[in-house]
């Protein structure tokens, strides 16, 4: 049965990947919505340039599917895939924890706990950035309704002599 695990992780490890994720997240009440076409496994780790080991025994080069917002869910733009090494260094510390731990820890976790810092900035940055994004899309939205309404309008009504008398009055002086 460990073989046709380990044969079944090799050959499908975003599958694999997903179902583990999917139970973690019904356990904790979480979100669930990622598709296997939505993780991208990198053949290195994003976080500490070591390479990604897929299919053999568990080890800190396994692949790990780490939620950017530890108290968002697993979806799309949530999850990165990093090495097992990387997550569980990073754990639910936040960025302060991490930045203390590189300056101050263990001098030879030092540099990782650096990259892990390095790596959790850059991720919250993104992800300030996409929220921002989408807010203005929601707002940009509106503002296209606000637009076609009033072009419509626009079009709709004929030029009358009164509008003709305030337009040249307001703007030819």
């Amino acid at each position: 049965m460990r073989d046709y695990q380990r044969q079944r992780r090799a050959a499908n490890p975003k599958v694999t990947m997903l179902e583990r994720a999917r139970e973690r997240a019904t356990r904790s009440g979480l979100e669930f919505s990622l598709v296997p076409d939505e993780i991208e496994m990198p053949e290195v780790c994003p976080v500490l340039g070591i390479p990604i080991i897929v299919g053999g025994s568990r080890s800190g080069n396994s692949p790990s599917l780490d939620r950017i917002q530890p108290d968002s869910g697993y979806t799309a733009g949530n999850v990165r895939v990093i090495s097992s090494r990387a997550n569980s260094m990073k754990g639910g510390r936040t960025l302060s924890e991490l930045a203390a731990l590189a300056a101050k820890g263990p001098p030879k976790s030092r540099e990782a706990y650096a990259l892990i810092a390095a790596y959790v900035d850059r991720e919250t940055l993104l992800h300030d950035i996409r929220s921002k994004i989408n807010r203005l899309m929601q707002q940009a939205n509106e503002w296209a309704k606000v637009e076609r309404f009033l072009d419509r309008s626009f079009r709709r009504h004929a030029i009358t002599p009164q509008m003709r008398s305030y337009a040249c009055s307001r703007y030819i002086l």
